[in-house]
């Protein structure tokens, strides 16, 4: 009786340690992660979260039409809570962004910023991206 007590004490430890390893490596205590970006794609409301103010056009409209022609919506967060975590952001666009290569093939990217920056530019917005 006693041996099993034991056994079954090592296996409910080993088993909330690999729930607490799994919880710490997908940061799963965020809004976005791993898991609410399997969750977003298997619903089809696919985001891509960018930190930091959007750049505010009179071509908004087609910028978001473009993006859903890609299959996602651009989301600003300007301040992020605990529950927005930059590592839990970081860990859900990286899925998002395997999707949408899936999607929408390699190079899409590329493709995708052509058409925002000839938005930009028809509506007379200079645009520094970083590290460009």
């Amino acid at each position: 009786m006693r041996k099993k007590l034991i056994i079954a004490g090592i296996i409910s430890l080993v088993i909330i340690s690999l729930l607490y390893i799994a919880w710490q490596s997908y940061d799963l205590s965020s809004d976005y992660n791993y898991a609410t970006a399997k969750f977003d794609i298997k619903n089809g409301e696919v985001k891509i979260i960018h930190t930091g103010a959007p750049v505010i056009s009179s071509k908004d409209k087609e910028i978001e039409q473009v993006a859903a022609r890609y299959g996602f919506k651009n989301i600003y967060i300007e301040k992020f809570t605990p529950q927005q975590t930059e590592e839990g952001i970081k860990n859900y666009n990286e899925l998002i962004r395997n999707y949408l290569i899936i999607r929408n093939g390699a190079g899409w990217e590329k493709n995708y910023q052509r058409e925002i920056d000839s938005l930009y530019k028809a509506a007379g917005i200079e645009v520094k991206y970083p590290g460009r």
